[in-house]
């Protein structure tokens, strides 16, 4: 019996006019007849609105902003996802007057190693009563003064959808491929003292008279701002209980590791992270047996898989340990403020060193990693399959956040060695590394070949 044939799809004659106006419409852009390719694409978007294209390549005939304007809002109309159409409205738009813009299909030209230049206090928080400096009140959470004790009201809001940042609006922008490389240096505005910053730190205080600043430099003002945070809900004292605790448990570290682990200083600071939201279309074929399994028949069979993911988390900086970020996860995203910088005061910050559009590339591979991993159990669950691949994927409605993860970092010493240790900032969860008692495990390995050995006699001596 051979599968029924499948019927041809035809073109009808308004779809092949359509094509062939909208055809000689682009050919009319091309050579420079405007008027000819207005006519043209005019009749072919009446004839198919829904069709984005004639739409596009009608605001490419007129240099009128708002003849531009209208025909790209008709082709996003069209199709919301059309990525053409959203980078050109993003382009008339205010919002990008003062924006360096990249060239169309342009990346930007590499960055030198800088050399350090001054930062600039954006903002200085000195208590309005006493003049003393101001930090961030974890149990609180407000500001409270130093010297007096006074507490300040953080305006702390929660963030709205308003957070979430199109990614079409960003990425034509040089803002969205810069990282920041510079080690500027912090002129105190109330000491005159001056000092070298960490590169990449944007949150310090000065050394000389304890004045908390949230920092701006010629290459910060050309980066991302934070869109969101998470403030520090763990007080020192706690995160180190919690290590306390994390020391106490696992079989495999020494007996003594939580008596003699010797903890050094334990230091909070924002971490750099980017979150990324939208929908992936991924293609997929492979072959189904519509027999038995004593006469198989293989057929292909073809379709399409959606996945809607939301706030995947890629770290802002390359070097960051995914290791140690794995063990204290996860934290409440939903949970972030909108971003204020009284929350840095008395915290130190660090900017990326990953631009969004390189961001953007490791969040789309796990997607795509996370999907291939479970299209098996996803496609054609009832039937026998086999040589199941994927093709091309599209992307739609990608939006991210820039949002700052509150981290305690410190490290311990036992014996010869010191082993790092993160607490997270929001819940307490403790990640680092352990040494691992030698003789337990050997115990165990040995425990187990014996009970493996055992196993193997008594199939023997049954049999």
């Amino acid at each position: 019996m051979h599968p029924a044939p499948k019927t041809p799809k035809f073109s009808s004659p308004a779809d092949d006019r359509h094509a062939m106006m909208v055809a000689a419409g682009i050919a009319a852009v091309r050579s420079g007849d405007m008027e000819q390719a207005r006519m043209l694409l005019s009749k072919a978007a009446r004839l198919r609105p829904t069709d984005p294209t004639p739409w596009l390549w009608l605001s490419a005939t007129t240099h009128n902003p708002a003849e531009q304007r209208e025909y790209l809002e008709s082709a996003l109309a069209a199709d919301p996802n059309n990525g053409a159409a959203r980078r050109g409205l993003v382009m008339l738009s205010r919002e990008l007057e003062n924006e360096t813009r990249l060239p169309e299909g342009g990346l930007p030209s590499p960055q030198a190693e800088p050399a350090p230049q001054e930062a600039a206090a954006r903002q200085t928080y000195r208590c309005p009563h006493c003049g003393g400096a101001q930090v961030f009140d974890i149990p609180t959470q407000n500001l409270r003064c130093s010297h007096c004790g006074q507490y300040t009201p953080i305006a702390s809001r929660p963030a709205t959808g308003r957070a979430e940042q199109v990614m079409d609006f960003v990425l034509p922008t040089e803002r969205a491929h810069r990282w920041s490389e510079n080690q500027p240096r912090l002129l105190c505005g109330h000491c005159g003292a001056e000092s070298l910053l960490p590169r990449g730190q944007v949150s310090e205080a000065c050394p000389y008279c304890g004045a908390h600043q949230w920092l701006e430099t010629n290459e910060t003002r050309a980066m991302l701002d934070p869109h969101v945070l998470i403030p520090f809900q763990v007080e020192e004292n706690a995160a180190r209980r919690a290590i306390q605790q994390w020391l106490d448990s696992g079989w495999s570290s020494p007996d003594d590791l939580s008596t003699l682990a010797q903890q050094a200083a334990l230091r909070p600071a924002y971490y750099p992270f980017w979150t990324f939201d939208g929908t992936l279309e991924i293609h997929w074929s492979c072959e189904v047996n519509t027999g038995n399994n004593r006469m198989p028949r293989w057929e292909t069979r073809t379709g399409l898989e959606f996945e809607h993911f939301d706030d995947v988390l890629i770290p802002g900086l390359r070097g960051f340990p995914r290791k140690l970020l794995r063990a204290i996860q996860p934290f409440d995203l939903k949970s972030a403020l909108a971003f204020h910088p009284a929350y840095l005061a008395g915290m130190p910050a660090v900017t990326y060193d990953l631009s969004l559009a390189d961001a953007s590339l490791r969040a789309r591979e796990h997607v795509v990693r996370q999907v291939r991993r479970t299209l098996d159990a996803r496609v054609n669950i009832l039937e026998e399959k086999r040589s199941l691949r994927t093709g091309g994927v599209n992307w739609s409605g990608m939006t991210f956040k820039y949002i700052l993860l509150p981290i305690w970092v410190g490290h311990y010493r036992y014996g010869q060695k010191e082993y790092p240790v993160w607490v997270n900032g929001q819940t307490g969860k403790v990640g680092g590394e352990k040494p691992r008692d030698a003789l337990k495990i050997s115990a165990l390995i040995g425990a187990a070949l014996l009970s493996l050995a055992l196993i193997a006699l008594l199939l023997f001596l049954m049999r």
